[in-house]
């Protein structure tokens, strides 16, 4: 038997999961050091997208057997049970690194991404709004790297896990010409090639909802959204 507001908290967290992908807030666990400087690679984070990936796993376990959707088949155990064994070989395989402690924090990584996995697969919810919501961030992010451009800047911000970037910052993504330095926009990802891969998927995802939509006003909404992410 289903427990209503488990499922929709759980429906909830996924849902905003997918939306704040992009998001680079963090706690950091453990900073990485390699010469005197911050080293990412060696570096162990808690993202705040890891916190609802957490409580929709929590909700999942008290949620009840799903009803699933007509639009959704159920994936194939065998593809779960050959990502589980690849991340039981990479756990085994950390205990022999060099650096344990970052080998095993990249093997955690890899177990998120499988627990992620998992319960999209899992999700009542049917692919459509998995779409909407990849949609919509990329709308939004479409919408922050335009005034990240127009301006030239990138301020820093904790609250949304940006660094600053300016065009004169040697070691800045910029593109170089005979007029200057100009800096490409990095939106809320680490890379702006990053953020124009979020922008590629989210457009290809657009085009799907358009093109499966006979509504007006949500093709009129996802016309919009094309433009935006498209500019």
């Amino acid at each position: 038997m289903k427990n209503r507001p488990v499922v929709f908290l759980k429906n909830a967290a996924l849902l905003l999961w997918v939306f704040f992908l992009p998001l680079q807030t963090r706690f950091f666990l453990h900073r990485g050091m390699l010469g005197g400087g911050i080293w990412e690679y060696g570096t162990l984070s808690l993202y705040a997208t890891d916190l609802l990936l957490l409580v929709a796993l929590v909700a999942s376990f008290f949620s009840g057997r799903p009803a699933r959707p007509h639009d959704q088949k159920r994936l194939p155990r065998i593809i779960f049970a050959g990502a589980a064994a690849l991340v039981g070989v990479v756990f085994l395989s950390s205990i022999n690194a060099l650096d344990v402690g970052v080998a095993l924090g990249i093997s955690l990584r890899m177990l998120v991404g499988l627990a992620a996995a998992w319960l999209l697969a899992k999700s009542e919810l049917s692919l459509t709004a998995f779409m909407i919501a990849v949609a919509v961030s990329a709308s939004f992010e479409a919408a922050i790297i335009l005034v990240q451009f127009t301006l030239q800047s990138v301020p820093a911000s904790t609250l949304f896990g940006l660094a600053a970037h300016a065009p004169a910052v040697a070691g800045d993504a910029v593109v170089e010409t005979t007029i200057g330095r100009f800096l490409r926009a990095y939106g809320t990802l680490p890379h702006p090639n990053m953020a124009a891969g979020w922008l590629a998927f989210g457009l290809v995802v657009t085009s799907g909802l358009y093109l499966r939509s006979r509504d007006r006003l949500e093709r009129a909404a996802l016309l919009a959204g094309f433009a935006i992410i498209s500019a």
